[in-house]
């Protein structure tokens, strides 16, 4: 048969027999010859009838039977290979390949599939496919089926976000990126393990601020699973002060012995990654009257406190000025070349003492005595000066200043 599933009818004649002579044969009913005949249309028959020389006349039917002989042609309609998605337990089901397949037969055929459509496989299989027709003409077809894997590997859950400690010391406050890989346990069953990266790698070196870090893990299939966490850098430490550069410092008092207080937080040393604020106390250019103590104090971003302190001493470099303008006079102690007189003095609110003594000459001595005065400046909070003047005649009764 064609590629139509039709034959033609094939040139041929009856033969017919009698005790006299046949006259003549002729058909009466059916195809002639080259006419097509097909198996949907068929049965075909043919009817002929003979006549003798008697006139006597007879009849007979042939039939014709069309018979298929060639096997089936199949064509398969899937990709070769054939590819099924595996799951997550790195299983697929067969399909039904009748639904992709064409049959190129006259009598119709039927359709064995082995492993039968709904057969649950864990790995490349080949499918294998019978097409038997109605004349037992039979043709197979094999079909590579391939288990894909899609499902990404799988890994233990890393948090959202997840704080990491300030390392001091570290130039400009660095930090190292926590290793993420050490908390995964990365698992597949289908295709295996190919690779796990992590960006930026462990131990990086960076800059303290909130950064993301990403986590890949990819299967030998091509499959990747990625994960990021939102790493915090986290202040846990007080700051660190030092105010060992920045002290004592001396300031120079004006003549009431008062100062100001200098700005001491230039020299103080401050290891902080988060530092807020910084300010001493009293504040610079706050009035003293005497020596004082600084307190630095440094608060970060978390809210830590450190202190540390510097002593604030004034310095008196103020000579001391004699004011002479008053005169006094004083007796001196009864019995006695001499006396002790205490009085204001100057302007620099300190006092002076007055020691006047005298040498005393053994009896019949001619020779002039001079008195001794001695002068002591005293300063509260200053150091002390002493003047001595002498040329005063004995006896001394009183002292003019």
């Amino acid at each position: 048969m064609d590629a139509t599933c039709s034959v033609a009818t094939p040139l041929y004649t009856a033969a017919a027999t009698d005790n006299h002579t046949i006259d003549s044969i002729w058909q009466t009913e059916g195809p002639v010859p080259n006419d097509p005949l097909t198996l949907v249309s068929g049965p075909y028959y043919t009817k002929w009838a003979a006549v003798d020389s008697s006139g006597n006349i007879t009849t007979c039917v042939q039939w014709i039977e069309l018979i298929d002989v060639d096997a089936p042609v199949i064509t398969c309609l899937w990709p070769a290979p054939i590819e099924l998605n595996a799951d997550q337990n790195c299983a697929a089901i067969v399909p039904s390949l009748s639904s992709q397949q064409t049959y190129d037969d006259c009598s119709g055929v039927t359709v064995e599939q082995d492993p039968e459509s709904g057969t649950v496989i864990y790995g490349d299989t080949v499918i294998t496919t019978t097409v038997t027709d109605a004349f037992g003409n039979v043709s197979t077809t094999t079909d590579p089926v391939h288990l894909k894997d899609i499902t990404p590997p799988q890994h233990d859950a890393l948090p959202d976000t997840m704080e990491l400690e300030i390392e001091y010391g570290m130039p400009q406050c660095h930090a190292h990126i926590p290793d993420l890989l050490s908390f995964l346990t990365p698992v597949d069953g289908c295709s295996g393990i190919d690779h796990v990266d992590q960006t930026p790698p462990p131990n990086t070196d960076f800059v303290v601020a909130p950064q993301w870090v990403f986590v890949e893990v990819a299967d030998n299939a091509g499959n990747i699973a990625r994960d990021s966490v939102w790493v915090i850098p986290v202040d846990l430490e007080a700051p660190l002060l030092d105010c060992s550069l920045a002290g004592p410092v001396g300031v120079p008092g004006d003549g009431n012995c008062d100062a100001l207080v200098p700005n001491v937080l230039g020299a103080i040393g401050v290891d902080e990654c988060y530092l807020e604020d910084l300010y001493q106390t009293p504040a610079a250019g706050s009035p003293i009257s005497a020596d004082v103590t600084v307190v630095v104090t440094a608060v970060d971003s978390a809210g830590h406190i450190s202190t540390c302190s510097v002593d604030v001493l004034i310095t008196d470099t103020i000579t001391p000025v004699f004011n002479c303008a008053l005169s006094m006079t004083v007796n001196s102690d009864p019995g006695a070349c001499g006396t002790t007189v205490s009085l204001p003095f100057g302007s620099g609110g300190g006092y002076v003492v007055v020691v006047i003594t005298a040498i005393t000459l053994p009896p019949g001595a001619r020779s002039r005595v001079l008195p001794v005065a001695s002068f002591l400046w005293i300063r509260p909070g200053s150091s002390t000066k002493r003047r001595t003047l002498s040329g005063m005649r004995q006896p001394a009764p009183s002292v003019s200043l």
